[in-house]
C-alpha cells in the first residue's frame, strides 16, 4: 500500500521563490502542494478549506512579520502543523514565533534542511529547526543571566545541565564534566521539561528564553 499523500499549503509573497519552492517540494514523492497564497488574505482565506497536513510560512509578508496570521491559521487549524520558512535568524524573533504556535523553524537557504524537516513533520516528529537557528538559541541561552535572576524555577545544577546541553553535550560528556552519575543527569533532565512544561530540549530553551523576558539576544 502506499503512503497516504502528504499535503502542504506555502505561503510567500515572493513569486518566484514560492515556484521554486513547490518545484522542490513537488519533486518528492507523496507530497502535494494543495494552497499557493503570496499573501495573508490569501493565506487566510484559501487555506483553511485547502485541508492541508502542512503550512510553510514565510513570516515576512508585504515588509512586515506577520505572527498575528500565524495566531489566526492555529486558531482555525489547531492541528495542522506550521513550520516558519525565513531568513530571519534572531533569537527574539525565533522565541516570539514559537510560542505564536509555530511547530518549527527553518531557513531558506538549505533547501536539504526543508525536505528533511517537512518529512519529519509528515512523521510525526518533533518540532523542527534549522541547525543556524538552534545555534543562535544555544548562544543566546548561553548569555542569558544565571538562574537567581528568576528564582523558584529551575535549580543552579539544573541550570548548569541546560546550558552544557544547549552547547551540544550528551548525557555521558554533562556527567563527567559535572561530576555526577548519568542517571542523575537523566533526572536533571526529568525535572527540567516536568517544571517548564515541555517534552524536548528546543522547547526547553525556548521556554526560558521567553519566561525569562529576555528576547534581545
Amino acid at each position: 500500500m502506499e503512503p497516504a499523500e502528504f499535503r502542504i499549503a506555502l505561503v510567500e509573497d515572493d513569486r518566484r521563490y514560492l515556484r521554486v519552492l513547490e518545484d522542490t517540494l513537488h519533486g518528492r514523492p507523496g507530497w502535494r502542494v494543495v494552497a499557493r497564497c503570496a499573501g495573508a488574505a490569501e493565506a487566510l482565506s484559501l487555506i483553511p478549506v485547502s485541508r492541508p497536513d502542512l503550512i510553510l510560512f514565510d513570516l515576512s509578508l508585504d515588509g512586515a512579520l506577520r505572527l498575528d496570521v500565524v495566531v489566526e491559521l492555529k486558531r482555525r487549524l489547531p492541528q495542522v502543523p506550521l513550520v516558519a520558512l525565513t531568513v530571519e535568524d534572531q533569537p527574539a524573533v525565533i522565541v516570539r514565533v514559537i510560542q505564536s504556535g509555530a511547530s518549527g523553524y527553518l531557513l531558506k537557504s538549505d533547501d536539504r534542511e526543508l525536505c528533511s524537516g517537512v518529512e519529519d513533520i509528515r512523521a510525526g516528529g518533533a518540532p523542527v529547526l534549522s541547525a543556524a537557528v538552534a545555534r543562535r538559541l544555544w548562544e543566546a541561552l548561553r548569555m542569558s543571566p544565571p538562574p537567581a535572576m528568576n528564582p523558584g524555577v529551575l535549580t543552579e545544577r539544573e541550570w548548569q545541565v541546560l546550558q552544557l546541553a544547549a552547547r551540544g553535550k550528551q548525557h555521558g560528556e554533562i556527567s563527567a564534566e559535572l561530576g555526577i552519575a548519568v542517571n542523575t543527569v537523566k533526572n536533571h533532565f526529568r525535572h527540567i521539561y516536568e517544571k517548564l512544561g515541555v517534552g524536548t530540549l528546543t522547547e526547553a530553551v525556548v521556554k526560558v528564553r521567553g519566561g525569562r523576558g529576555l528576547l534581545d539576544g
